[in-house]
């Protein structure tokens, strides 16, 4: 069956998956709905990474703004596909604590980790991925 899926840097792919990140702050738009497999990309997100400042930004908008918890960097599965969402819509001035200004807002539903993350390359934009 193939899948749509999308790349999301740690910590941003786990905060969806499993602590009620609701929305994903992109640039551009799209017009797919559905279900939509989230893929743990590689790279760590900005200000991120095995090094993490706990004063660093990112860091301080999980806790304070968002209220979700401060994981160690070892709970990040990354290059690996780990669960997925539905994709229920996109839009502007989403009403989330997730939501960034100026962005445009993937909105997410009813996330499912999978037992056990496929490896898997990423991918920018929206991309196919084939499974059994």
């Amino acid at each position: 069956m193939i899948y749509k899926a999308i790349s999301v840097r740690q910590p941003w792919a786990e905060y969806i998956i499993g602590h009620g990140k609701d929305v994903e702050n992109r640039t551009w738009e799209t017009d797919y709905r559905g279900p939509l497999l989230i893929h743990a990309g590689k790279a760590w997100g900005p200000g991120c990474g095995p090094h993490w400042d706990p004063y660093d930004t990112t860091r301080l908008i999980v806790r304070g703004r968002c209220g979700a918890p401060d994981l160690p960097p070892e709970a990040f599965v990354r290059s690996a596909i780990i669960g997925q969402v539905d994709m229920v819509d996109c839009t502007f001035g989403y009403p989330s604590k997730w939501a960034e200004l100026y962005s445009c807002h993937w909105v997410f539903a009813n996330p499912r980790r999978w037992a056990d993350p496929v490896p898997w390359k990423g991918r920018l934009g929206l991309f196919d991925v084939e499974l059994p």
